[in-house]
């Protein structure tokens, strides 16, 4: 009996799965020699980096220059498109920009919102003082001269009588106390009373560290005539206001006000009824 002959068996070596192979391995190559000609934007990779220091800002104005140097993206961007396409990274360059951008913007932001809680707060305390100081409660304006954790506690006549005989046990207390009770701002302004409307003018200095905050306010104090007929009278007074903060023994954030009287300025009036701000030698 003759051999059967056996099926033939399909295999993969048809003329059309041999283009296949070879179309495949040209893309492949194609591919390959497409990945070297191609590099990447080193300017849009370092723009990025700059773009992610511009947060930076948040603790410093000084680091704004991160998202200056950040900008560097748009010239990432214009290489980028010059070169055919040799080059690579338009995302990064993007990133980098948007994030330089947001730095900028967040930067100044964080600060002006900052100035401006320090500023409500510290007018606000400013406003307790002068109400004080114009009815002539020098109780209260020494206690101002502390933050509320150094403040002994005055709740009837005899707290007050032993506030001031503590104050002045030593000769140096003694002297301090005397000082601050002659104060010629604290007696003008107790002198004068509701007569006095004092207008915040402008912030002379400010210094932050990492305990406290000081500024320097100046207000302009105009003193309502005394009879009909009188000019008015305008001063300058600086207040220099302390915001401190202080942990307490469970770790919590204590934040505490004082505030201590500068000096009187005779100034001018413009044409327009403002203070002009000089020194008077």
């Amino acid at each position: 009996m003759a051999e059967k002959l056996k099926p033939l068996e399909k295999t993969s070596s048809s003329l059309f799965d041999a283009l296949s192979a070879d179309a495949s391995v040209a893309n492949a190559s194609n591919a390959a020699d497409e990945l070297v000609s191609k590099r990447a934007s080193v300017l849009a990779i370092v723009s990025a980096l700059l773009g992610a220091l511009s947060f930076l800002s948040l603790l410093n104005l000084g680091f704004l220059f991160f998202s200056a140097f950040g900008a560097a993206a748009i010239f990432a961007l214009a290489a980028i498109a010059k070169s055919g396409g040799e080059l690579v990274g338009r995302s990064w360059a993007l990133g980098g920009l948007a994030l330089a951008l947001a730095g900028a913007i967040s930067g100044p932001l964080c600060v002006a919102t900052y100035r401006a809680d320090f500023d409500a707060q510290a007018e606000q305390f400013c406003k307790i003082w002068f109400e004080a100081a114009k009815k002539g409660d020098v109780l209260t304006l020494r206690q101002l001269t502390r933050s509320h954790w150094d403040r002994p506690p005055i709740i009837d006549e005899n707290d007050a009588i032993k506030y001031w005989a503590t104050s002045t046990q030593d000769e140096d207390g003694h002297r301090e106390l005397h000082s601050f009770l002659a104060n010629p701002t604290i007696l003008t302004l107790a002198a004068l009373g509701d007569r006095v409307k004092p207008t915040f003018y402008a912030t002379e200095s400010q210094t932050i560290n990492s305990r406290a905050e000081v500024a320097t306010r100046v207000y302009a104090v105009t003193v309502a005539p005394e009879k009909e007929g009188e000019a008015k009278q305008t001063f300058f007074l600086k207040l220099t206001v302390e915001r401190r903060l202080r942990k307490t023994a469970r770790g919590e954030k204590s934040i505490g006000w004082n505030v201590h009287p500068g000096d009187w300025r005779p100034v001018e009036l413009d044409e327009n009824g403002r203070p002009i701000l000089k020194v008077v030698e």
